[in-house]
């Protein structure tokens, strides 16, 4: 896998837009929200909520993000007219507010909280580490830690490994700064493969960042749509196109609004 060179944010509008009627798929963290090292402090780039909004009014959208989707709620206005699809794709919201979860809750939460029970003795906040439940998942962040990551990081680990055989059946990823445990067989790139399939006249295409958007591209370019990473640095990744920022991200939406807005004119 390469990384492909930065292209304009006007390019990669164009780009999308000759692939097809689009659906826009939009991770959030790093994509329209800047990465900030206390998770719980991140909001959407200057401008993020305007295009997003006003590119809802012409296509369909969806925010695809690890955080659950009450914690997306609580960082994007409740009105914003876009599907939410939480945890990886375990949870989605619809843009009409209809709420449904693909993992059978009643199962996994015993298993989850006695994990969380079990990191929040394995971690210390005060040294910067940070556990974070989630419906379907538990997730360790370590981007604030300022002393040593791997003897720590290889407990947490190990913890996680002692549970993934649990029904229905776990596994551990690492993205950026975090380790996460989630049920097994939930992927962006599932969720990219649902969503489409519920808009099939139209060719999605997905904006990400991190390693777990890497199912998403893969997906997102088997349906024939554009992949797009945003990477300050050059990374390892399937996707085609290359923004730099969560700010080129909100360029490259606006000036799909416009591309859009004239052909309907």
């Amino acid at each position: 896998m390469t990384c492909p060179d930065p292209s304009p944010p006007e390019a990669v509008a164009d780009a999308i837009l000759a692939a097809g009627r689009p659906l826009a798929l939009l991770d959030f963290d790093g994509t329209l929200s800047p990465i900030v090292d206390d998770p719980e402090a991140a909001a959407p780039a200057p401008g993020a909520i305007d295009a997003v909004r006003t590119l809802a009014g012409a296509i369909p959208v969806a925010l695809v993000s690890g955080r659950p989707v009450a914690d997306l709620l609580r960082r994007i206005p409740a009105d914003l007219p876009v599907t939410l699809a939480g945890g990886h794709g375990a949870e989605v919201r619809t843009s009409a507010g209809d709420h449904h979860t693909l993992v059978d809750l009643g199962v996994v939460t015993p298993t989850l909280d006695r994990l969380e029970r079990e990191l929040a003795v394995t971690v210390d906040p005060a040294a910067g580490w940070y556990v974070e439940r989630k419906p379907t998942g538990v997730a360790v962040h370590r981007r604030r830690v300022r002393g040593p990551v791997e003897p720590v990081l290889t407990e947490v680990r190990r913890r996680m490994q002692a549970v993934i055989d649990t029904p229905p059946g776990f596994g551990f990823v690492d993205g950026k700064a975090v380790t996460e445990l989630r049920v097994t067989g939930i992927d962006k790139g599932g969720v990219v493969r649902r969503l489409a399939a519920q808009w099939p006249d139209r060719i999605p295409f997905f904006v990400g960042d991190d390693v777990t958007d890497e199912d998403a591209f893969e997906a997102c370019r088997d349906l024939g749509g554009c992949t797009v990473i945003v990477a300050e640095a050059p990374r390892p990744t399937v996707a085609g196109l290359r923004l730099t920022s969560p700010k080129d991200v909100v360029a490259m939406l606006e000036r799909l609004v416009g591309l859009l807005a004239r052909m309907h004119a």
